[in-house]
């Protein structure tokens, strides 16, 4: 779905002359999108039907979103056509299809999960009356409001319109209208309900909805520190007995139940559940605070255009991250239960941070990729290509290309840290190279591309430096952003050459 997702977008250009081939993709895209989504809500129906469905609160509003999300995805397919688009494209028809797929996908499962876990936050249950009540009129209200829209907007009536020519359409208006008036008036109940509920709702001791899942084995409300000690879990998640669970965990019988200085959890197998480390989490510090109070000052200062100061912000960020790794717990082993002893983070082969680079770099190697596809698009598509003068290219490339060969072989320390500057230095040289790129989209997108990879040849070089003589975890970290790095780098040295190729094809 998330790969989909980056050709959905353009769903709503279908009216604006894009060529018919682009016209194919994006159509093709966006009707595909519904299998991924289906094979979500046959999946949560396989999950429900698992079990014993008990139409509480929370219960009413997922069947809530069941309903209205399903109505927006149907209606979202006839949308992805091209030719039904057209024709729909700025009428009501599309007002409909974008609320029911919001208020189905993201407000009535909020309200659902404010209803389940505001108990656990509060210790009191919900007002049942008034909360069944609030439910069917924000249900009724709303597809009072917007299920006639589907049929004013086949009937030709645009958006941002200030008269009714047909007088359907004024009928179907007064019932949206009215809906809407029924939809404020459960959102005022669902409101006051809530408001009701923390302040006047029945205590209870522990699970009220009668669930399976461990937060509800915590004390309610719960104390900040969560667990008194983590519980082993060998079975599925959703069928534990958190009434005689619970009680067991704040006397102590589970894992790291022994007090210390450091803030830790366990970290397990993802599909056994056996342990097989201890997280060291960091400590009360203001790091996190003044980290992002920099990275904010980096955008500001782009954003109000004082580009001076946008390296300043950024060599700050960069410090206080440094400053981070510094206060990071050293390796040792941990008793992590009687007769128990795991490696901490740090020492484990397989730590937090490693499955983090390897979810960043994934994000970022989609990110190159889609900088690529637009860059290639532009070529098959565009108008002016191939350009009458191609940018520098050549044997230029030849030198960030041998540094890009030589820091995937390079070793650790001091090395790498050189082969990434002399790659940066490389990169900094071959886009300075480049002709015309204020005055074509090749030489700018090539500039773009080659500036992406310095970028990262400079970060990886300040991590290199940073983990130099640190433990096994580190350098790995390292590594693998440095293998990144030279893959990344000799593709947008070879990318010029494809480029023109895929030019001269469409030509």
């Amino acid at each position: 779905m998330g790969f989909l997702s980056f050709g959905l977008w353009v769903h709503h250009m279908y009216a604006t002359g894009i060529p018919h081939l682009s016209l194919s993709f994006f159509s093709i895209a966006s009707a595909l999108v519904a299998l991924p989504t289906s094979v979500q809500i046959f999946t949560w129906l396989a999950t429900m039907a698992k079990g014993r469905p008990r139409f509480s609160i929370p219960m009413l509003h997922v069947g809530g979103f069941f309903f209205v999300f399903i109505c927006g995805g149907l209606s979202g397919v006839m949308l992805a056509m091209v030719p039904f688009d057209l024709q729909a494209h700025d009428t009501h028809f599309v007002v409909a299809h974008l609320h029911y797929v919001l208020m189905g996908g993201f407000v009535f499962p909020m309200m659902a999960a404010a209803y389940y876990w505001l108990p656990h936050i509060t210790g009191r249950q919900p007002v049942q009356h008034m909360s069944h009540a609030a439910f069917w009129t924000i249900f009724a209200g709303f597809n009072v409001t917007f299920l006639g829209m589907h049929l004013t907007g086949l009937l030709g009536m645009t958006r941002r319109i200030h008269s009714y020519t047909d007088p359907l359409w004024e009928v179907l208006n007064f019932i949206s209208s009215m809906g809407s008036f029924v939809m404020t008036i459960g959102f005022a109940l669902l409101a006051i309900d809530l408001i009701m509920m923390i302040f006047f709702g029945r205590r209870f001791r522990r699970d009220p909805w009668g669930a399976g899942t461990l937060e509800w084995a915590m004390p309610t409300p719960p104390a900040s520190y969560g667990f008194a000690a983590i519980p082993h879990v060998d079975g599925r998640a959703d069928q534990i007995d958190v009434r005689t669970l619970g009680p067991r965990l704040a006397a102590g019988q589970g894992y790291l139940a022994t007090p210390n200085a450091d803030q830790e959890t366990m970290g397990v197998d993802p599909m056994t559940g056996a342990p097989m480390q201890v997280i060291v989490l960091p400590t009360a510090t203001y790091l996190p605070l003044v980290t992002a109070v920099l990275t904010g000052g980096v955008f500001l200062s782009l954003i109000l255009k004082v580009y001076i100061l946008a390296p300043v912000f950024a060599a700050g960020v960069v410090g206080m991250f440094l400053l981070w790794m510094r206060a990071s717990a050293p390796a040792a082993r941990v008793e992590a239960a009687p007769g128990l002893t795991l490696p901490n983070h740090r020492a484990s082969g397989s730590p937090p941070s490693l499955w983090a680079m390897r979810f960043i770099l994934t994000a970022d190697a989609t990110a190159f990729t889609s900088l690529l596809f637009g860059a290639g698009f532009l070529a098959i598509s565009a108008p002016g290509w191939p350009p009458e003068t191609w940018p520098g290219a050549g044997w230029i490339v030849a030198v960030p290309a041998a540094a890009a060969v030589l820091l995937a072989l390079m070793p650790r320390g001091w090395a790498a840290v050189l082969a990434q500057v002399v790659l940066v230095a490389g990169l900094a040289w071959a886009v300075t190279r480049l002709s015309g790129m204020t005055e074509h989209a090749a030489a700018a997108s090539l500039g773009v591309i080659g500036i992406y990879a310095a970028v990262h040849a400079v970060v990886g070089a300040v991590i290199a430096a940073a983990t130099r003589g640190r433990v096994a975890a580190d350098r790995r970290l390292s590594d693998l952003w440095q293998r990144y790095t030279a893959l990344i780098t000799l593709v947008a040295v070879g990318f010029p050459f494809a480029l023109r190729l895929l030019a001269a094809g469409a030509a």
